[in-house]
């Protein structure tokens, strides 16, 4: 799948809504944030009542993003208390079980993402699997529509989105759709060197300890290097847990490896992040659990241990391979 839409005027629905109501997926990163508040400022620019959450707290790295004090933590779309002529609008989330429950009361709801494994739900699709990151999808349908409401609080967001999930666009997903929809971006006054110190010179001290505690466990056995956390980890450096986010990439930076694997063990679950850079596709690793992703980043959650859980991985990951000597996960 590429690009699926249906035959609904996208905007004629946005500006006929009485509230815009936006969600990141769960475990928020920078596409789904970004995409949010920039969402939210074109909305707020169309003089429309705007809220925005999601299940998980709001990454404290992302913090500097317009609108980030607005976000609302929530168990439920029913906190929200939608009525007709709001508009719902899940960013960036592939399926409903990423997104908060009760979607059903959604009034209207428009699925806005570009993951290729999206499930097409929702009265309103625009997804896009071509594009880079969401961000870079909305920055299209923005553009179409009429630029006046696309600010510089909106471009600067949406550069967030595509940088964090293009990989600082070193991704294969990265296009010259993508530099080009960045070069307007810039056109709008928005400045790659101070995005890039907001993103990477405001790591905590906790943060520092807790990866190089992971990056202290690291084990590689043939192309694949693994590490993992466990809760007793956060709380003992006092850090939080999307403070991961990123942290698997340091793998892919070993010589010779081109899968990665970042294990993380919580309440949930085992919780596994996946980067591939070689013939595997991480996207299909994290389908065998029932996550989902991309071919290059893609994640799911195991349950039972540790062990059981790595065992697991290295099982599907030799398969996927197809490889005349089984892997041994290492111990």
């Amino acid at each position: 799948m590429t690009t699926m839409e249906n035959n609904v005027d996208f905007w004629s629905v946005i500006e006929a809504s009485k509230r815009l109501i936006f969600l990141s997926h769960v475990k928020p990163d920078g596409d789904t944030l970004g995409s949010a508040a920039a969402f939210f400022s074109v909305g707020t620019e169309m003089g429309k009542p705007c809220v925005w959450g999601g299940r998980d707290p709001f990454p404290e790295m992302y913090a500097f993003l317009p609108h980030s004090q607005k976000y609302q933590q929530i168990e439920s779309l029913r906190e929200f208390a939608p009525t007709s002529g709001d508009v719902v609008l899940a960013l960036d989330t592939s399926t409903r079980d990423r997104s908060v429950p009760d979607l059903d009361l959604s009034p209207v709801l428009l699925n806005i993402d570009h993951h290729h494994d999206n499930s097409l739900y929702g009265d309103i699709v625009r997804v896009d699997a071509d594009a880079s990151s969401t961000a870079e999808l909305l920055w299209g349908l923005f553009s179409s529509a009429n630029t006046s409401h696309v600010s510089y609080e909106a471009a600067f967001s949406l550069y967030v989105g595509v940088v964090t999930d293009s990989g600082s666009f070193s991704f294969s997903c990265t296009t010259p759709r993508t530099h080009k929809a960045v070069s307007d971006m810039l056109e709008k006054g928005v400045r790659p060197a101070e995005v890039y110190r907001l993103l990477n010179f405001n790591r905590s001290y906790a943060k520092t300890r807790l990866w190089g505690l992971a990056l202290s466990r690291i084990t590689i056995e043939g192309t694949i290097a693994m590490t993992w956390l466990v809760d007793a980890d956060f709380r003992n450096f006092g850090a939080d847990p999307s403070e991961t986010e990123n942290l698997v990439n340091q793998l892919l930076l070993i010589r010779g490896v081109d899968i990665a694997l970042l294990l993380i063990d919580n309440r949930e679950g085992i919780r596994v992040s996946i980067r591939s850079e070689g013939a595997v596709s991480a996207a299909t690793i994290a389908h065998r659990f029932g996550g989902g992703g991309h071919p290059q980043a893609a994640g799911c959650t195991l349950p039972g241990t540790l062990s059981s859980a790595t065992e697991r991985l290295f099982s599907a990951i030799d398969e996927c391979m197809g490889s005349d000597e089984r892997l041994s996960a290492p111990r």
